[in-house]
């Protein structure tokens, strides 16, 4: 099975030299995701904290309110 790995990554190399355009092509597709996925690990962190806060805020709302009550 690994002699059929080595062989597609060496006929993709292959493709890549002849078709030099795929492969400059390839190289910039390859950034720009690699600059997305550091900005979609930002996104999740903001998203989290969010989340951390909305939870703080409903648990002190659910709390038992301690002291003194009007009665209407």
């Amino acid at each position: 099975m690994s002699i059929r790995v080595i062989e597609v990554f060496v006929k993709m190399r292959e493709m890549l030299m002849t078709h030099k355009d795929l492969f400059i092509k390839m190289e910039q597709i390859e950034k720009s995701v690699s600059s997305h996925d550091h900005q979609i690990v930002i996104l999740f962190e903001h998203l989290k904290q969010l989340l951390t806060v909305k939870k703080t805020k409903d648990a002190q709302e659910k709390r038992k309110r301690i002291g003194f009550k009007k009665t209407h």
